[in-house]
């Protein structure tokens, strides 16, 4: 349960940097490629720091390692652009709803132990709406347009998609290997390869975009790393590392249709009182309601 409490600190962690980085002025994709450097070099650090070096790159679970790093730096990046059009209110709803994805494919593939508890799904996907539903800012409730909700199912899929990764990756490691100090080894190196992935493709992207911004300002010198992208990159990837670590970590302790329900919440109502306490967000009656709505769930869900 310890691992669950600072998953959710972490996952938490990450909803606020991108409301401070949205405020500060800070590059959300140069921010987003140097948290995966920073989260791959301590994943690395803590796979050579476990004693038997478990090598990624020889590795069975290596190719579904790429797909969810891709999918990790796509729910980032379509987050990112769906905060500034769509709304912060509308892009967290999408990144919560997500939990259906995993839950849902988790009770076909894994039969009878992960089958959920349709009545506490229910529970706390309305618990979610509450909380979180209410248009966004005045300013992005008035950009409309297609894009504006293609961007928030966007990041329905991706996050939704990337989760069920690495639940699906998780398994199949525990299955294929025995004794608590190997597992471990197998999932820091599992989490290195997975934000090497991203970081990859991150800094690809990056380049293409340096040389298009390069090109249309003729020649103008525009650092597309500057201080605030590396230190705020930083910061994230470490609560990143740790939030998708201890993800993987507690999955093999918390069946998924418990785990991710609770997670989603969890991280919810902690980045709302965040939001409250440090940001003068207001909370409505609705609100107050969605939190009442989601303890009830997940008190359904350990009954």
């Amino acid at each position: 349960m310890i691992y669950l409490l600072i998953a959710v600190l972490c996952g938490s962690m990450s909803v606020i940097l991108f409301k401070i980085f949205s405020r500060k002025g800070v590059d959300a994709m140069a921010a987003v490629t140097v948290n995966y450097f920073t989260a791959f070099v301590l994943g690395w650090v803590l796979n050579v720091k476990g004693g038997e070096v478990v090598n990624p790159f020889v590795q069975e679970w290596l190719p579904w390692s790429v797909v969810a790093g891709v999918l990790f730096i796509a729910a980032y990046v379509a987050m990112s652009r769906s905060t500034v059009v769509a709304g912060v209110a509308i892009t967290s709803f999408s990144s919560r709803l997500s939990l259906i994805i995993p839950v849902l494919l988790s009770a076909l593939l894994f039969g009878v132990a992960e089958r959920p508890d349709w009545m506490a799904m229910a529970v706390i996907i309305g618990a979610l709406a509450l909380i979180i539903w209410g248009g966004g800012s005045h300013e992005a409730a008035e950009r409309g347009g297609g894009v504006r909700w293609l961007l928030p199912l966007s990041v329905f899929l991706w996050m939704g998609l990337s989760h069920f990764m690495l639940k699906y990756i998780q398994s199949d490691i525990k299955a294929r290997f025995v004794g608590e100090e190997i597992v471990e080894g197998h999932l820091a190196a599992l989490t290195s390869a997975i934000f090497l992935s991203a970081m990859t493709v991150g800094v690809a992207i990056c380049v293409v975009r340096y040389v298009k911004k390069k090109n249309a300002e003729q020649g103008k010198r525009n650092a597309v790393f500057g201080v605030k992208e590396l230190l705020g990159g930083a910061v994230l990837g470490v609560s990143n590392f740790f939030s998708t670590y201890l993800v993987l970590y507690a999955l093999g302790t918390i069946p998924a249709v418990v785990f991710f329900p609770v997670y989603n919440v969890g991280v919810v109502l902690l980045a709302t009182v965040v939001g409250v306490v440090g940001f003068g967000e207001r909370v409505c009656v609705r609100q107050v309601v969605g939190m009442l709505l989601a303890a009830m769930g997940i008190v359904l869900f350990f009954v």
